[in-house]
């Protein structure tokens, strides 16, 4: 990212999560500025610019001091290194009347915070950590492991399935319960494998076709969110959820991997509701009307299994706010 970039998205955070105000700040160089942060307090007027080392003479702060008569004003000068210069920074905050925060652009991280700087410097040092996640998401692979084994174990089920079905656009019933789908008289017999065997059988090509599909997108994103175990955890707690409650309200032969993914909605909801600054909010909407927009559907049409995708869903908020909160303790 560049420091321009970085420079903009640390602002926008500052001034949408932190209530600051965004701030232009004159250069005793003409035609030039720099761009920072401003908050107003009761005890002191706090004023906080991001700059080049290079840049370290150029602000203009007699201004700044000028305005308030030199009364209640804390300055605050962050400056973007490149790599570890052979500087005394200590020395350097010494021989300056502002406060000072030093941060390596290259490994996104605060290399030196004066004293009275150091609440800024935590809240930049989360921003810090959240453009480095941003950094190590773009160089994931495209489609995670575990992600990539569940679509082709889908697909092998389905195609035996349509093979001894004799149809890829209508599954036999038959044939479903003798692959292991959800039958609630054969579960109360002790075949308790059903309730995971349903989550890979499928009704048809376009059942299929809709479900690998979300899972493609939903897996990708909660398994780079969580990495693998925790995946595996939220996808099969929900798919096995999915599969009790609707054991316990529905009568119905019940097959798909749509429990599994409602939870993996869940779990990308909570996980970006728990994000604070760095929720996407648009992303939170999507989830919701998605949510809402299939659970119509269920209610609407029939042949849906709905009990069994709010089951699904609910394992998935839940598991995932059990994991978020547990990551907290350690």
């Amino acid at each position: 990212m560049s420091k321009e970039n970085l420079i903009k998205e640390t602002i926008n955070i500052f001034c949408q999560y932190y209530r600051y105000n965004i701030e232009e700040f004159n250069s005793k160089r003409e035609g030039q500025s720099f761009w920072g942060v401003s908050r107003l307090g009761e005890n002191y007027n706090e004023y906080m610019v991001f700059l080049d080392l290079s840049e370290n003479g150029e602000l203009d702060t007699d201004y700044i001091y000028n305005k308030h008569r030199y009364e209640n004003v804390r300055i605050i000068k962050v400056f973007y290194i490149k790599n570890k210069e052979n500087i005394n920074w200590s020395i350097l905050s010494e021989q300056s009347k502002e406060e000072i925060i030093v941060v390596d652009k290259n490994q996104y991280k605060i290399v030196y915070c004066s004293e009275f700087a150091r609440e800024n410097a935590v809240i930049i040092e989360r921003i810090m950590e959240h453009f480095k996640r941003i950094k190590r998401e773009k160089k994931a692979v495209k489609v995670p492991v575990i992600t990539s084994i569940l679509i082709l174990t889908n697909i092998i089920m389905f195609l035996l399935t349509a093979y001894l079905s004799g149809s890829i656009f209508e599954s036999n019933t038959s044939v479903l319960l003798y692959l292991g789908a959800k039958e609630n008289t054969l579960i109360g017999n002790g075949e308790y494998y059903r309730l995971i065997s349903a989550m890979f059988l499928h009704g048809g090509i376009v059942h299929i076709g809709f479900n690998m599909y979300a899972l493609y997108f939903l897996g990708t994103m909660v398994e780079r969110a969580f990495g693998k175990l925790k995946f595996i955890l939220i996808y099969f707690i929900g798919g096995i959820s999915s599969s009790l409650a609707s054991y316990f309200f529905s009568q119905a032969v019940s097959v798909g991997a749509s429990g599994a993914i409602f939870a993996l909605l869940g779990a990308i909801l909570i996980y970006n509701l728990k994000m604070g600054y760095k929720a996407n909010k648009a992303m939170i909407g999507n989830i919701v009307s998605v949510i809402f927009t299939n659970i119509v559907i269920g209610f609407i049409l029939p042949n849906i299994d709905n009990f069994g995708h709010l089951g699904g869903l609910a394992a998935g908020l839940i598991v995932t706010l059990l994991i978020i909160n547990f990551n907290k303790r350690l």
